[in-house]
């Protein structure tokens, strides 16, 4: 019935696309959950002799939102755009593994994709490496605090290798108890 539009099926229709679409928000969320996470991404004056650097995860953000959003714009009404929003934090998720600071690994393994619709968890991706405690990063990279000098082997590293005792030295463990057994101490 030319250009005659019948009320019906414009209200069928909007309810279709609202339950296509859905009425709250869509949230794509990647979390890099270690504890000097931030201090990494925001140092902008850090050194990454081993690779990687800061704003591992704002600048691959930046360089790829237009791909994103076109991505979502042509999936919106077709599909609601959930899939595409969960291959975008993915993607955001490889670019952390691939451009975050490494010294272990730990932070490049982190990275937490989730997406959310009108609050209710629809993806989520547990990280590969779990948030390590103070315990764990302190016993992987060897940093000694002022309680630990009072071993011979450790104060004979010290002795040798010259810093701030109890600063953030990132002396590998491994390195310390490789020097000592080649030179028969300990």
């Amino acid at each position: 019935m030319g250009g005659r539009l019948v009320v019906a099926d414009f209200a069928d229709r909007i309810d279709e696309l609202l339950a296509t679409v859905g009425t709250g928000p869509l949230t794509g969320r990647v979390e890099v959950d270690q504890v000097y996470a931030k201090w990494q991404h925001e140092g902008l004056d850090f050194h990454h002799p081993r690779g990687g650097q800061a704003l591992y995860l704002h600048e691959p953000l930046m360089s790829h939102y237009g791909v994103y959003l076109d991505a979502y714009a042509k999936a919106v009404l077709v599909n609601g755009g959930q899939d595409v929003v969960k291959v975008a934090v993915e993607d955001l998720a490889a670019e952390v593994a691939v451009k975050a600071p490494v010294e272990f690994g730990n932070l490049r393994a982190s990275a937490h994709p989730s997406v959310t619709s009108d609050g209710e968890v629809i993806y989520d991706r547990a990280p590969l490496q779990h948030r390590m405690s103070e315990q764990e990063l302190r016993a992987e990279r060897g940093i000694f605090g002022p309680e630990d000098i009072n071993k011979e082997h450790e104060a004979i590293w010290l002795h040798f290798h010259p810093g701030q005792v109890g600063a953030h030295t990132p002396q590998s463990k491994a390195r310390m108890d490789r020097w000592v057994f080649e030179h028969g101490i300990g």
